[in-house]
């Protein structure tokens, strides 16, 4: 329904001649009422009414459609309004707070080996560029539990899915295995399979994103050495390919390099945990490494079914909205309810239009 001068105004006179005379404002003139009428009349012209926003919702937002469509949706006019944003962040004004709110497990600790990921790329640098490149590193990552970066971090699940924080996750696979655990947050997304599940999450975060912000958060593929569902062979070659370009890693050091090594060989335990024996020369040293990683990488579970990167939900903003939205804030509003995802958007809220009207000039008492 569009929003028009006319319509105002047959809204207001329906709702000032609804009630008894002795209970109308008395505070506002003709002339001031019109004021306030026509400043709303500017601000909605601006975004969609109710009626239009709602519509647009239950004919284009479900995430049983799967991911694609629901970042479709968000990232189209419709889907950036400011009225359509209002309710998807409206899950517990829907008379029913508990249908939306979605269980959080903060002390997760899944099996690495037990988990699937949901994107169809993941890149070789991405899951070894820091623990084979600083030392510092290594050893947080090829502990059998914890966080594989040692900076206190926890990667989103859903049941066995990986939802969000892949490359922590190879990370921890590569350089301890698949019978290591991981710190996990394990969100209990509605949907029967793996892109629900992702559409779900992708609301999320939209509806966790500051009022005024637009777009879905993504994250680039570009130039990433997809891994999944590669050999152990190719993975090694592709390792010793890295390894003899001497490339630079985010650490701004190459992998396995000299002083790295030499830092291998004089730890007992790092040496123990890659079999790395005292008569092994650096190169031997090397190879095993190499060999182990590969090994474990190789093993990675693969959807076929999954997702590009750019579609997979950024909870932390990604490299789009850096800063504008944290895990945290997307997992507050999941558990709160908040999250309007189930497709009622019947907000139980007293006469959504004419309220806001009515309030602003004086009309309704609250």
């Amino acid at each position: 329904m569009k929003i028009t001068r006319r319509l105002i105004k047959q809204l207001v006179n329906e709702e000032l001649n609804r009630r008894p005379v002795s209970t109308r404002a008395k505070r506002l003139n003709e002339s001031s009422l019109r004021n306030l009428v026509m400043s709303e009349l500017r601000a909605l012209n601006e975004e969609m009414s109710d009626e239009e926003a709602v519509e647009a919702l239950e004919d284009r937002l479900n995430y049983d459609q799967g991911v694609a469509d629901v970042v479709a949706f968000l990232n189209s006019d419709e889907g950036n309004d400011p009225k359509v944003r209002e309710f998807l962040r409206s899950g517990t004004k829907d008379g029913d707070i508990p249908d939306e709110q979605m269980k959080v497990d903060t002390n997760a600790a899944p099996r690495v080996g037990d988990m699937i990921p949901t994107q169809s790329e993941i890149g070789l640098p991405n899951s070894i560029g820091y623990p084979l490149s600083k030392i510092e590193s290594l050893k947080p990552a090829m502990a059998s539990s914890g966080d594989p970066t040692g900076r206190g971090k926890k990667i989103i699940t859903s049941g066995n899915h990986v939802i969000d924080g892949h490359h922590r996750w190879s990370t921890r696979y590569a350089m301890a295995g698949p019978d290591a655990t991981i710190d996990a947050i394990d969100v209990d997304l509605p949907g029967n399979n793996a892109d629900q599940k992702l559409a779900a999450a992708q609301i999320a975060v939209v509806a966790a994103l500051p009022p005024g912000e637009k777009g879905v958060p993504k994250a680039s593929a570009e130039g990433l050495v997809n891994i999944l569902g590669k050999g152990k062979g190719a993975i090694k070659s592709a390792l010793q390919k890295i390894y003899a370009s001497g490339e630079a890693m985010e650490t701004g050091e190459p992998i396995l390099g000299d002083d790295y090594m030499k830092a291998v060989m004089g730890d007992d335990s790092i040496k123990s945990h890659f079999g790395i024996s005292d008569d092994d020369s650096v190169d031997d040293a090397r190879e095993k490494i190499m060999d182990m990683v590969a090994d474990n990488l190789s093993q990675l579970k693969k959807d076929d079914s999954a997702p590009v990167r750019t579609l997979m939900p950024q909870f932390g903003g990604g490299q789009t909205h850096k800063g504008k939205v944290e895990p945290e804030d997307v997992l507050k509003v999941a558990a709160a309810g908040d999250v309007n995802y189930a497709s009622d958007y019947n907000i139980q809220e007293e006469g959504l239009v004419i309220e806001r009207w009515g309030k602003i000039a004086g009309i309704l008492k609250d």
